[in-house]
């Protein structure tokens, strides 16, 4: 890894940045989709990811979610929708405003999420194997410095 690192240059910058990015991405939720299939969730990970939020965080305005688990808010409405028909989360009304719904877990989707919990910390334990928070801190500078440009 190193050496092909010493044959970088900056005419492949680009390439090469978006490319390493892109591993890393697929790398990590291969990772975690592995585990969720070890475990027969039944759930994909960005399914199992949004019951992990809700778990401490619910209702959520379905904005929120989608930001936090990165996806555009067509594709997260999918995603709810299926995870709805599963009986793991439900849509609740806000106040003031009958055209918004939070999204909140059923006594089942609290069930999956805190049944979960072990496996992502088992799943965490293996990316601090890795990773420790220096360069969590470095990939977020370095997205953060990007969405600025």
């Amino acid at each position: 890894m190193i050496h092909q690192l010493l044959k970088l240059d900056n005419s492949n910058f680009t390439s090469d940045f978006i490319k390493t990015v892109e591993s890393l991405n697929k790398n990590a939720k291969l990772i975690l989709s592995e585990a969720v299939k070890s475990e027969r969730m039944g759930i994909t990970v960005d399914q199992w990811m949004i019951l992990l939020f809700l778990l401490d965080k619910e209702p959520q305005a379905q904005i929120d979610i989608a930001k936090f688990v990165n996806k555009d808010p067509a594709s997260l409405t999918r995603m709810i929708d299926i995870i709805e028909n599963k009986g793991f989360v439900n849509r609740v009304g806000v106040a003031n405003d009958r055209r918004k719904f939070g999204i909140q877990l059923t006594v089942e989707g609290r069930r999956k999420a805190k049944s979960s919990q072990i496996l992502f910390e088992k799943t965490n334990a293996l990316f601090l194997d890795v990773f420790n928070a220096e360069d969590l801190l470095k990939l977020q500078q370095i997205n953060e410095s990007l969405a600025n440009l």
